[in-house]
């Protein structure tokens, strides 16, 4: 990803939700290929404060990690299977990684997720304790969506 890349499919993303009636609210990082993005008409960019990353991303609070999890069982077991039967150890071509990633992705359950969400703070549950913190992030955000 880099700064272009991500404008370009902003815009496009933007021009979508604008043709199908819809406004948004999106949270970016402050990484520096996610610039600030001018004129979008039904997109509201709202960016992460720095140093919160790791606090307030979902992603960051577990999804990743059992994805990571997930996909590493699976290449083990390629491994293991392997050696098991005399063979040699594979090499995990990049066709076979996708799949496995795929695979990996699909055994994250929506409990997992969501309880990645709740331990960032951002559902339904955590919204009132979002809105009393004055240095929360999403605080704008969810009296915006409250009103």
């Amino acid at each position: 990803m880099d700064s272009v890349l991500f404008e370009e499919w902003i815009r496009e993303l933007d021009s979508n939700f604008e043709k199908e009636g819809r406004k948004i609210v999106l949270i970016v990082d402050n990484c520096p290929a996610h610039p600030c993005v001018k004129d979008l008409k039904a997109i509201n960019l709202v960016f992460l404060p720095p140093s919160t990353t790791s606090k307030k991303q979902p992603m960051d609070q577990g999804v990743i990690r059992a994805l990571k999890a997930h996909y590493r069982s699976k290449a083990v077991q390629i491994y293991i299977t392997a050696i098991e039967n005399n063979r040699p150890i594979p090499n995990i071509s990049i066709l076979v990684a996708m799949d496995m990633l795929v695979a990996a992705w699909d055994k994250n359950t929506p409990g997992t997720i969501n309880n990645c969400f709740r331990a960032a703070g951002i559902s339904h549950q955590s919204q009132e304790s979002t809105l009393s913190d004055d240095e929360d992030p999403f605080k704008t955000l969810w009296k915006k969506s409250i009103t």
